[in-house]
């Protein structure tokens, strides 16, 4: 089994769940262990993810919760006493727990996580999706990797998705190509197969499942193996 190419969907700090899966993974030297992002949140041990994904020489995508952790972590260390703004204007008691659980080499490891990475052949993995249409080098590509949800011609995330107007759609359905996406970030009850997109954010944080795509070969086309443990029970919201 070795040369195999494995992604693992969010894990949000299920820890006891990462665990049980890599039991049934048994990712071996040399294989290529990456991870969908959104290492840390709303589970119990997120710093114990962080740690253990780390020791293993794992790699992730950076996810829009792991990016939080990363400005949260340069604006204290600035000193700066500007207000925080954006989704860290009013972080809650829970965040607050999680990044001092972090280290600044977690955070720092978070920080170096590319939001793209090439897997090989056609495959790309990001965290939340690619605007169809759009290069991969547009100005706003880095937020879009992480945010994404829906798209009518225009970025939606996930905090607009409720107020989104009813011609946009989930990014995947519009996506054909050229590259073949493996994401999380949209939590659903099943992974979501499409023609040249795999979601696998399996909703483990809420009670779902925690899935990994085991690749043998990543031709144009190719299915992947799909591992899954159950959560031992939902963790968010709590």
């Amino acid at each position: 089994m070795s040369g195999r190419t494995i992604v693992i969907g969010d894990v949000h700090g299920c820890l006891r769940e990462l665990e049980a899966l890599l039991a049934e993974v048994r990712p071996a030297p040399g294989e290529a262990l990456w991870f969908a992002g959104d290492l840390v949140n709303r589970g119990p041990d997120s710093a114990g993810v962080v740690r253990l994904v780390r020791g293993l020489g794992a790699r992730t995508v950076q996810g829009n919760h792991d990016e939080a952790h990363v400005r949260l972590r340069r604006h204290l260390a600035s000193g700066s006493r500007e207000p925080l703004h954006g989704d860290l204007a009013h972080v809650s008691p829970m965040f607050r727990a999680v990044h001092e659980s972090l280290s600044d080499d977690d955070v720092a490891w978070l920080a170096a996580s590319p939001t793209l990475a090439r897997l090989g052949g056609a495959w790309i993995l990001v965290h939340a999706g690619l605007r169809p249409g759009r290069p991969l080098e547009a100005p706003d590509r880095p937020r879009t990797l992480r945010w994404l949800h829906r798209d009518d011609g225009r970025m939606l995330t996930m905090e607009e998705r409720d107020a989104a107007p009813e011609a946009a759609v989930h990014w995947s359905e519009r996506w054909e190509g050229p590259w073949s996406v493996i994401y999380g970030h949209h939590a659903q009850p099943e992974v979501v197969a499409r023609p040249r997109s795999l979601g696998i954010d399996t909703a483990c944080v809420y009670g779902g499942k925690l899935t990994a795509a085991c690749f043998d070969a990543l031709a144009p086309g190719a299915e992947p193996r799909l591992l899954q443990v159950p959560a031992a029970r939902r963790y968010w919201p709590p």
